[in-house]
Protein backbone atom coordinates (compact mmCIF):
# COMPACT_ATOMS: atom_id res chain seq x y z
CA UNK A 1 0.00 0.00 0.00
CA UNK A 2 2.90 2.29 0.67
CA UNK A 3 4.08 1.87 -2.92
CA UNK A 4 0.66 2.91 -4.16
CA UNK A 5 0.53 5.97 -1.93
CA UNK A 6 4.12 7.19 -2.00
CA UNK A 7 5.45 5.74 -5.24
CA UNK A 8 3.98 8.44 -7.42
CA UNK A 9 2.87 7.38 -10.85
CA UNK A 10 5.88 5.23 -11.68
CA UNK A 11 5.34 1.88 -13.34
CA UNK A 12 7.50 -0.16 -10.91
CA UNK A 13 5.53 1.15 -7.95
CA UNK A 14 2.24 0.36 -9.69
CA UNK A 15 3.40 -3.16 -10.55
CA UNK A 16 4.58 -3.74 -6.98
CA UNK A 17 1.31 -2.48 -5.53
CA UNK A 18 -0.67 -4.63 -7.96
CA UNK A 19 1.31 -7.72 -7.02
CA UNK A 20 0.79 -6.98 -3.33
CA UNK A 21 -2.97 -6.71 -3.83
CA UNK A 22 -2.97 -9.92 -5.88
CA UNK A 23 -1.02 -11.77 -3.18
CA UNK A 24 -3.39 -10.54 -0.46
CA UNK A 25 -6.41 -11.62 -2.45
CA UNK A 26 -4.93 -15.06 -3.10
CA UNK A 27 -4.15 -15.52 0.61
CA UNK A 28 -7.72 -14.58 1.55
CA UNK A 29 -9.20 -16.93 -1.06
CA UNK A 30 -7.07 -19.91 -0.04
CA UNK A 31 -7.68 -19.16 3.65
CA UNK A 32 -11.44 -19.34 3.12
CA UNK A 33 -10.98 -22.53 1.10
CA UNK A 34 -8.92 -24.13 3.89
CA UNK A 35 -11.52 -23.10 6.48
CA UNK A 36 -14.23 -24.77 4.39
CA UNK A 37 -12.26 -28.00 4.27
CA UNK A 38 -11.74 -27.89 8.04
CA UNK A 39 -15.46 -27.28 8.51
CA UNK A 40 -16.38 -30.40 6.52
CA UNK A 41 -14.10 -32.52 8.70
CA UNK A 42 -16.08 -31.57 11.82
CA UNK A 43 -19.59 -30.40 10.80
CA UNK A 44 -20.81 -30.38 14.41
CA UNK A 45 -19.13 -27.01 14.89
CA UNK A 46 -21.20 -25.51 12.06
CA UNK A 47 -24.51 -27.34 12.45
CA UNK A 48 -24.71 -27.45 16.25
CA UNK A 49 -24.98 -23.70 16.87
CA UNK A 50 -27.51 -23.31 14.06
CA UNK A 51 -29.77 -25.98 15.49
CA UNK A 52 -29.39 -24.56 18.98
CA UNK A 53 -30.92 -21.25 17.89
CA UNK A 54 -34.15 -22.82 16.60
CA UNK A 55 -36.93 -23.31 19.16
CA UNK A 56 -37.90 -26.97 19.37
CA UNK A 57 -41.56 -26.51 20.18
CA UNK A 58 -42.40 -23.65 17.79
CA UNK A 59 -44.89 -24.19 15.03
CA UNK A 60 -43.45 -24.33 11.55
CA UNK A 61 -44.53 -21.50 9.34
CA UNK A 62 -45.73 -22.39 5.89
CA UNK A 63 -43.74 -20.91 3.02
CA UNK A 64 -45.33 -18.08 1.11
Amino acid sequence: MGAALFGGRGRPAAVGAGLAVLAGSACARFGIFAAGIASTEDPVCAVGPQRGDAPHNAERKEPR
